[in-house]
């Protein structure tokens, strides 16, 4: 194995032994929830939305929480991910605490939205006679360079002054 693999093994070991992606139901309440990370479930999505308008993210009211980025040292939310599917479209938005940016975070809930892609595809393909469109808005710079670069998603729109239209 080479330098550059056991570098992303030890990585991906960090991450995974520090954070956890945990699915939201918007339409059903998890009693489990508040005994394992102490705090409320919808206390928790509040403070999921929170950091979302201190990052300058605007989620649309046609967007649901379906996720939210634990970090498990200390029981804290430090991110979420919303999701607005409906037969037509699917589009995600992610954010992320500020002090946790940069250190490869928006992988685990990129990954996630694309699984929920994924299966609302499968539900949607016969509907759609054809794969399920996504577009997302994208408004940090990084955030379009790792979307083209590890994604392969392309840029179909621009609007001034930040603003990125992206899909697969």
């Amino acid at each position: 194995m080479n330098l550059y693999m056991l570098i992303l093994e030890e990585y991906n070991n960090v991450i995974n032994n520090n954070y956890i992606f945990i699915d939201y139901d918007p339409e059903g309440y998890n009693e489990d929830f508040e005994d394992e990370y102490g705090i409320d479930e919808y206390e928790a999505a509040d403070i999921a939305e929170k950091i979302a308008k201190n990052g300058g993210i605007n989620i649309l009211s046609d967007k649901e929480l379906r996720g939210l980025l634990i970090d498990k040292n200390n029981n804290q939310i430090i991110g979420g991910l919303w999701i607005n599917n409906d037969m037509n479209d699917f589009s995600f938005d992610i954010a992320i605490k500020k002090e946790y940016q940069n250190k490869g975070l928006s992988k685990i809930l990129i990954d996630n939205a694309l699984e929920y892609y994924k299966m609302y595809n499968e539900m949607y393909s016969e509907v759609n006679h054809g794969d399920l469109p996504m577009r997302v808005d994208v408004v940090n710079p990084k955030l379009v360079n790792i979307l083209q670069q590890k994604y392969n998603f392309k840029i179909i729109d621009k609007y001034p002054p930040n603003h990125i239209i992206m899909s697969i």
